[in-house]
């Protein structure tokens, strides 16, 4: 029998129902639910369930999942000094690459890319880069590790935004009510089992904001319990506490940073080693008395390519008075 099935049997003995438990233990159902699909319930959640209808589910399995996984709980106690010198980045919902090129250019080394679309898969490839392609639900960590040469505790890095729609000020922020809105667990669980030195994840700044469960304003209700469990953030928070990674966050502006747009995200940097981290210091402002350091403008990024006509299209003189 699977901890999924003697989870059931368990809720059906203690009279309660899935969603239940899961609001015992401090997640929501829908959480909930993608572990006991996954079966990726870790020894502490277990032991959590068990506390929850104080039952002997503990003795029954939680030490046979111990057992079953000492090999790999016994690889994150590791010693992983011996790849200190490693700069291998992993990259996850990779899209068209952008993150990954300025990894690559801060002289990290980008050893595989994954992607659910299509057309991002195939610019990865045309590029030359390798990458694995497909739902991320359905990708286990060891494929990422094995088709980049690497071991559990070896990358440098792993980078990733996942899906930001759910989340934005911009749309319905349908939070985890989305299907794309949970995909995030999966970059924890890719984090979890390969174990990064560092992670990166990056998203829109709405998700410091989104509630667990979306409710419209008109139908919001104090009493409900499912409308305080707070926000995506609080539990993006609190699993990569339990996996022991020291984490920070804020919102940066690519303003700030040299680029000539107002573009606002939210950063989240994790380390494994309770290393230093630190938010990169803005290098432009507003105001400086020195130009370098203000503001760039669209002018200054492209004036020189006004008579550079550039692989476009030639402009009758009719056009080009405009």
């Amino acid at each position: 029998m699977t901890i999924s099935e003697q989870i059931k049997v368990l809720c059906v003995r203690s009279d309660i129902s899935v969603a239940e438990l899961a609001r015992r233990i401090g997640t929501t159902p829908q959480n909930f639910s993608g572990k006991m699909k996954r079966e990726s319930f870790t020894i502490a959640e277990l032991e959590d369930i068990a506390g929850a209808v104080n039952s002997s589910f503990e003795r029954k399995f939680v030490l046979k999942k111990r057992r079953e996984s000492l090999m790999h709980e016994n690889i994150k106690q590791n010693d992983y000094s011996r790849y200190a010198s490693n700069r291998d980045v992993i990259s996850l919902f990779s899209g068209a690459m952008g993150l990954d090129i300025g990894l690559g250019k801060a002289g990290l080394n980008v050893v595989i890319g994954q992607d659910f679309d299509a057309a991002c898969v195939k610019t990865m490839k045309a590029n030359g880069h390798k990458v694995l392609g497909g739902d991320i639900r359905e990708i286990q960590p060891q494929q990422l590790l094995d088709m980049a040469g690497l071991s559990v505790g070896e990358p440098f890095l792993i980078c990733g935004g996942p899906p930001c729609q759910p989340f934005s000020t911009a749309g319905k922020r349908l939070g985890i009510n989305d299907p794309r809105g949970s995909l995030f667990m999966d970059f924890i669980r890719m984090i979890d089992y390969i174990r990064p030195r560092f992670f990166v994840m990056e998203n829109v700044k709405g998700i410091m904001s989104s509630p667990l469960k979306h409710v419209p304003l008109s139908e919001r209700d104090e009493s409900d319990p499912d409308q305080k469990l707070g926000t995506v953030l609080d539990v993006i928070l609190s699993e990569f506490g339990k996996l022991g990674y020291k984490t920070v966050y804020g919102v940066l502006d690519a303003v700030n940073y040299g680029v000539p747009q107002f573009r606002e995200r939210f950063v989240l940097i994790g380390s494994r080693d309770d290393e230093d981290i630190f938010l990169p210091i803005p290098t432009h402002f507003q105001m400086h008395q020195d130009k370098k350091y203000q503001w760039q403008t669209v002018r200054n990024a492209i004036e020189d390519l006004e008579s550079d006509r550039g692989e476009c299209a030639v402009f009758s003189e009719e056009r080009l008075k405009f």
